[in-house]
């Protein structure tokens, strides 16, 4: 069924009109990018499933993104505190779920960046490439490296980031005459945080990563993000800027964490910090960026979009202090040499 027939089917008002938001603030969501797109890419299709399973796909040859009443369902059983216990300035929103609302936006924002993204030609490409082992020259040579799974992974993180930035955008434009940036960004994060924490298929598959990990790289693309959408990103510009803001929001993610292991009751060992702590510590944190820089190249050439291939924050705090050390032992080496000649 379309999604006026879905609305329709509905009869307690209340929930109608609820999740009626829910789904304009998608079609907000995605329809903001259509002024980037050409005309083709605008005529998109919907098709709501009545079903308990929580799914959503996106079609490119159809375009069409269809998902399930058990999606809408998932955020509308979503438990969360009060925003402003982790958000102090977060404004007092009357009348909507902004977790229900966020969430059917992000993942409705996901599914249709797999379909403007071109990922289903891209990936396709990339096989074609392998198999038929033809030159392809540099640039694009690493993605042929790549398992199957590091491929549909790439790709589902590419879609992550590019649902994400979406609802920045959309939190910006209705809250930035009355909050400040940082606030808008923790905002963000809360809102999608309570719909991802709380999917049942939490783990790491062939195709997806795990929603450790995506919340993870969640957090990031919110760090890194300009906050003027019309400034071309220019690689590792603001480095300062993005590392302050990523502190700010490590804290507000494992405070979240903290209240979702209160309210889940599950114990602290299953909390996502120590993963987090883990993955970084064990140098893995940045390796889904470096398979996305070695796809995004495929992605930017099938569908006509700039790919963000930027790598992770901590990749350039890295890359200064390496940068800042070369030089201080360049300084050393040219001070010796000028005492030997002074002699």
């Amino acid at each position: 069924m379309n999604i006026d027939e879905y609305l329709e089917s509905i009869e307690d008002k209340v929930r109608r009109g609820a999740i009626e938001s829910a789904l304009n603030a998608a079609l907000e969501c995605i329809e903001w990018e259509f002024r980037y797109l050409p005309e083709e890419q605008r005529n998109l299709n919907y098709s709501v499933i009545e079903d308990e399973s929580i799914m959503a796909l996106g079609s490119e040859d159809y375009q069409l993104i269809q998902f399930s009443t058990g999606l809408i369902e998932h955020f509308e059983r979503a438990r969360f505190p009060d925003i402003r216990s982790f958000v102090t300035n977060a404004p007092l929103v009357m009348g909507a779920s902004l977790v229900l609302n966020v969430g059917v936006a992000w993942c409705l924002s996901h599914e249709f960046a797999h379909i403007y993204r071109k990922h289903d030609s891209a990936h396709n490409a990339i096989k074609a490439a392998v198999v038929s082992k033809v030159d392809v020259g540099n640039g694009f040579r690493s993605a042929l490296s790549l398992t199957e799974s590091s491929l549909s992974k790439a790709f589902e993180h590419d879609a992550d980031l590019c649902a994400t930035a979406k609802i920045y955008r959309y939190i910006q434009r209705r809250c930035s005459s009355v909050v400040d940036d940082i606030t808008i960004r923790k905002m963000a994060l809360f809102y999608i945080y309570w719909g991802l924490r709380t999917f049942p298929q939490s783990h790491d598959s062939d195709s997806h990563p795990a929603v450790f990990e995506r919340l993870y790289e969640v957090t990031q693309k919110l760090a890194q993000l300009p906050t003027d959408q019309g400034l071309p990103y220019i690689v590792g510009q603001d480095l300062d800027l993005q590392l302050m803001r990523v502190g700010h929001l490590f804290n507000v993610a494992i405070a979240l964490e903290k209240a979702y292991i209160d309210i889940s009751g599950k114990p602290e060992i299953d909390a996502y910090w120590y993963r987090w702590f883990s993955h970084i510590d064990n140098k893995q944190h940045t390796q889904r960026a470096k398979d996305w820089q070695k796809v995004s190249p495929w992605v930017q050439q099938v569908s006509g979009t700039a790919a963000d291939n930027r790598k992770d924050i901590f990749y350039y705090k890295r890359k200064s202090a390496w940068q800042m050390k070369k030089r201080k032992k360049a300084k050393r080496k040219n001070e010796k040499v000028a005492r030997r000649k002074s002699r």
